[in-house]
């Protein structure tokens, strides 16, 4: 049985962070004097964003600031523990997480009655009751929806996701799945000038995608199908990247290796996968690649052997919302969508690990 993807819903938040914004939020937490603006200046200027949703972004004094810097008073650290980075996230998410639902039922032509599944994604905070439940309560899908929590997996989770759902829609025929993947990346913003902090700061956004899922094909051309997944886990890279839950926040951590060894790896393990699907590399018509950063997708693309086309729709993305983690890869599944793009399509998404995570869509 097929599993088809009948449409997709996207969710920006109202307040943009231009990228010059997020340099001065960055300076202004890190206590930076001008030599070091200047650095972070650099960094940012090259981590190919424009700009950024930013849920996290209030108005204050005229202008738009951090909650953060703008809840700040004198002689007290404006970064929050853990713990209330998370209880902000239970406070911001929720609205983006419906919105997207909304709008991807919607898209589909499914109402909410019909969900029979729901599956939800992300790694930048949790409790319980959580995202999932309150979908289902502001929403109104049935209270017999069954849930799945897709956690802590990083940038590939919409992968991870999308291939539960495929799993639900190929084995129950009835089955009509919800996926939502949210993150609210800047609550994990961190003070410190280290090349790690620095590289998160710079790429990292808020955001909220959902798609809708099922085993009966749509009407029309609305919808695509969802066929083969893969997974790779790269030998000795543990400490290549890392997502790590702290006393202040979520860290990332992210070796300078990682381009080099992506580069190295990606393109035998993409052939061999596509190879037992009875495809090749060159017969991809279009790449959905997780914009980690502009390096990551530099890397992938000489992987692959493709051309720099191919990669504008993820650089396009990256460049308008940043790194959004989880829901990034649903923002390019949108537009391949939208723009009716011909098909086979490649889909590829890495995180900690070093994972890498596949999807072929027909």
């Amino acid at each position: 049985m097929n599993a088809w993807l009948h449409g997709i819903g996207c969710f920006q938040p109202e307040h943009q962070m231009p990228q010059d914004k997020a340099v001065d939020i960055a300076a202004a937490l890190a206590g930076a004097d001008g030599r070091g603006a200047r650095r972070m200046n650099a960094v940012f200027s090259r981590a190919g964003v424009d700009s950024r949703s930013g849920v996290s972004m209030v108005e204050h004094d005229g202008g738009l600031e951090h909650r953060w810097l703008a809840g700040a008073v004198d002689g007290v650290d404006p970064c929050p523990g853990t713990g209330e980075r998370i209880a902000q996230f239970m406070e911001l998410a929720p609205e983006m997480a419906c919105a997207a639902s909304a709008a991807a039922l919607e898209r589909s032509s499914i109402a909410p009655s019909e969900v029979t599944h729901i599956v939800t994604a992300s790694c930048t905070g949790f409790a319980s009751p959580g995202v999932d439940h309150i979908i289902i309560d502001r929403l109104g899908l049935p209270r017999g929806t069954r849930r799945t929590n897709v956690g802590f997996m990083g940038c590939h989770a919409a992968i991870n996701a999308l291939r539960v759902a495929i799993a639900f829609a190929r084995s129950e025929p009835d089955a009509v799945v919800l996926v939502c993947c949210v993150e609210v990346c800047s609550l994990h913003f961190q003070k410190g000038s280290t090349r790690d902090a620095l590289l998160a700061n710079a790429l990292f956004a808020d955001g909220a995608a959902a798609a809708v899922v099922s085993g009966r094909e749509p009407s029309g051309d609305t919808g695509v199908r969802l066929d083969a997944t893969a997974s790779q886990y790269l030998p000795d890279s543990n400490d290549l990247m890392t997502w790590t839950v702290t006393d202040d926040g979520f860290r990332m951590t992210l070796a300078p290796e990682v381009p080099h060894r992506l580069e190295a790896s990606v393109g035998d393990w993409v052939a061999d996968w596509l190879g037992s699907e009875g495809l090749a590399i060159p017969g991809i018509e279009a790449w959905a690649i997780h914009p980690g950063g502009p390096q990551i997708l530099d890397a992938v693309r000489d992987g692959l052997g493709i051309e720099e086309s191919m990669c504008a729709t993820s650089r396009g993305v990256l460049a308008r919302h940043g790194n959004m983690s989880s829901p990034t890869i649903l923002f390019i599944l949108d537009l391949l969508m939208r723009a009716e793009t011909p098909r086979p399509w490649g889909v590829l998404a890495f995180g900690p690990g070093l994972g890498a995570e596949g999807l072929l869509v027909r």
